[in-house]
């Protein structure tokens, strides 16, 4: 069986936590897809795995014409990828695609109730439909209620080890696709609350002087810079910048006046960040990763966060976001032995 995700932001967390799930489990899972592993390589190293979770973009649903998952979910859509999907309609409808070929009640659609492109989203007749939500007060079929997740109205109770509201969603779509292949919702959400972050995702990497540090260098677009801001109430230094996608950061405004101390902004996006936040908070324009960790040591006292969330691609200094991810901790271990190196 096939569990498949999509979704804007969220897809390689709740593929991880749906593997994690299945292996605590005692399941043979096999993760795949839009990541460092294609499904056709997965295919013929281990063509009969108990399941195959699969994590797919856009991009590949455009062409995927035979693709039927089990269960599958879409967890969001928000700008990106406009360049070449040219509407967010357009987008959404290649989201959807995930679900064209399922036909029977035992294949299951789960859908994030809180997005208003995805809740409405059409899926085949006779496809179970699942929709999950953060509002307790939602008619959807997983919720959570503030201590605990609803499902079919029973109470389970649950404790969500990575931090973020984001992350509960990320949980509570994991869940729907387990549910949808018939796997019981209490023993897949005690296996949840074992689950580590997923590296450049929100990962802590480290505490110096009272300083935590995170690495969110995953964070590659507006929408991802703002649930990671949601993530925290301490004081942040936010480190964001890189190569920038055109996108408007008006949306972010009165997120940066309440949760940002000092905004450090690098790269070549680093001038536009400084005209759209420059007003609203402290802010330091710097050239590379180097200067602003340095700047964000000097300007975090202690209890305050020091967040690599850059809310932009990689690709003017980096080759791809896991490279900048890992020079971020690489620059934070050095801080042991007060060093900052190249």
């Amino acid at each position: 069986p096939i569990l498949a995700v999509t979704g804007t932001n969220g897809k390689t967390t709740v593929t991880e936590m749906i593997r994690h799930v299945l292996c605590t489990l005692g399941r043979d899972a096999v993760l795949a897809g839009n990541n460092h592993t294609s499904f056709s390589s997965a295919v013929a190293k281990n063509p009969r795995p108990d399941y195959f979770v699969l994590e797919v973009s856009s991009y590949q649903l455009e062409t995927a014409d035979t693709f039927r998952p089990r269960s599958g979910a879409v967890l969001n859509v928000t700008p990106d990828h406009l360049g070449r999907h040219g509407t967010m309609e357009n987008y959404a409808d290649t989201k959807v695609r995930l679900f064209a070929n399922q036909a029977t009640a035992h294949e299951t659609a789960v859908l994030n109730g809180d997005d208003p492109m995805v809740r409405t989203m059409v899926t085949p007749p006779g496809v179970r439909r699942i929709h999950f939500s953060l509002d307790p007060d939602s008619e959807c079929e997983i919720i959570w209620d503030g201590t605990s997740v609803l499902i079919a109205k029973e109470a389970i109770p649950f404790a969500c080890p990575v931090p973020g509201c984001h992350n509960l969603a990320n949980a509570l779509a994991a869940l729907g696709v387990l549910h949808g292949a018939d796997l019981d919702p209490a023993q897949c959400l005690a296996a949840l609350e074992t689950f580590q972050a997923v590296e450049h995702r929100l990962e802590w990497s480290g505490e110096r002087g009272g300083v935590a540090f995170y690495n969110d260098s995953k964070s590659t677009n507006v929408d991802s810079l703002r649930v990671a801001l949601e993530s925290f109430d301490r004081p942040v230094t936010l480190i964001a910048g890189g190569e920038g996608k055109g996108s408007s950061y008006d949306s972010l405004l009165s997120l940066v006046r309440e949760k940002v101390a000092h905004f450090v902004a690098m790269g070549a996006e680093g001038p536009l960040l400084a005209e759209a936040f420059g007003a609203q908070v402290p802010l330091t324009v710097v050239h590379d990763m180097v200067e602003a960790l340095a700047l964000a040591v000097a300007e975090t006292p202690p209890g305050g966060i020091v967040l690599l969330s850059p809310g932009c691609a990689s690709f003017d200094q980096y080759a791809n976001f896991e490279e900048r991810g890992a020079h971020f901790k690489k620059l934070v271990a050095d801080l042991a032995n007060k060093e900052l190196v190249r």
